[in-house]
């Protein structure tokens, strides 16, 4: 009688489990491209920043939301992005001259459509570590649908090159 309470049990608790229990994560990256640039284009009365071939480094952070199966629509990533000159072993952007990094924000969601932001203020700064890696300071502000936003990010970005190698 012990066995069979006991063995009703278990079959109710591995029953009561689903697929759907899977964790999600929110990914976040910190990378930068060699021979680059940031270009604008304009579609549609929207001006977007593109990162392509050229002669700068760019730096870019990303964040992508864990996606909820429950949630339709739910779906939610941004992108802050800058360049250097590849001379240089750290840089300093602030008040004064921080569009000179041609900074900008964009976020992809089911929402109001929003252009690349540019970030006019704040402060961005970096420290060459290596070949391959920057330790970066972001303390950045910008409106975003007739909000102020703000990002802090204090990270290592690594080559991108090195970065697609590890997954």
């Amino acid at each position: 009688m012990k066995n069979s309470i006991v063995s009703l049990l278990i079959l109710l608790v591995v029953s009561s489990c689903s697929s759907d229990d899977v964790e999600s994560y929110d990914i976040s990256t910190f990378y930068f491209t060699t021979e680059s640039r940031i270009l604008l284009t304009t579609e549609n009365e929207y001006t977007y920043a593109n990162i392509e071939y050229g002669e700068n480094l760019v730096f870019k952070y990303e964040f992508i939301k864990a996606d909820d199966p429950n949630i339709q629509d739910d779906e939610y990533s941004e992108r802050l992005i800058f360049e250097i000159d590849p001379s240089l072993d750290n840089f300093t952007y602030n008040a004064e001259d921080i569009t000179n990094a041609k900074a900008y924000f964009n976020q992809y969601c089911f929402c109001a459509d929003t252009q690349s932001i540019p970030i006019v203020s704040g402060t961005i700064n970096g420290t060459k570590l290596g070949l391959n890696d920057w330790l970066v300071s972001i303390d950045v502000s910008f409106e975003l649908n007739g909000e102020l936003q703000s990002r802090s990010i204090n990270k290592v970005f690594s080559n991108r090159a090195l970065f697609r190698q590890s997954y």
